[in-house]
């Protein structure tokens, strides 16, 4: 029946009209007599002969995985088409600003719960050290971070051309 269908459809050609189905097929339901179509009629000949094709059993095959496979896209397709509508009607806009806050407030969480992690470790390790006698010196560290100045500064990797030699 797939096979009448389609040979019929195939008959009309891809820019089909209604005068051009009546051409072809009559005017279906209005006619006593059915259609006589000789060999003489040059409109059939190159139809007729292109009609009877030998088939093998590969090409048989090949059509039905053509078939099939095309078959199976159809359906992917739509369950994607009818998956995306039906979360398309389900979600709204107030859902989808609360899912996005829920997604910010998790990352949020996550990275400020590192560093408080960070922070507490320092303290507990200043703690410790004013404990067992170690104090920070102001002095110490101004001139530890004014010496780190001058190191990067002075170092060749920043700035190819020029040299370590010149002092502060």
């Amino acid at each position: 029946m797939l096979e009448l269908v389609s040979d019929q459809v195939a008959k009309l050609g891809k820019n089909c009209s209604t005068q051009r189905a009546i051409q072809i097929f009559g005017l279906v339901g209005q006619q006593n007599a059915a259609a006589q179509i000789t060999s003489t009629d040059p409109r059939v000949l190159p139809r007729a002969a292109n009609a009877i094709k030998r088939k093998t059993l590969n090409n048989i095959l090949v059509e039905m995985a053509d078939s099939f496979f095309a078959g199976l896209a159809r359906g992917t397709v739509s369950f994607a088409a009818g998956s995306v509508s039906s979360a398309l009607n389900v979600l709204s806009a107030h859902r989808i600003m609360t899912v996005i806050f829920f997604f910010v407030m998790f990352v949020q969480l996550l990275t400020s719960s590192r560093f408080c992690v960070k922070w507490w470790q320092e303290r507990r390790a200043a703690t410790f050290m004013a404990s067992i006698g170690v104090q920070p010196h102001m002095m110490m560290s101004k001139g530890v971070y004014i010496r780190d100045l001058e190191t990067s500064f002075n170092s060749s990797s920043l700035f190819p051309g020029a040299h370590s030699d010149n002092k502060w």
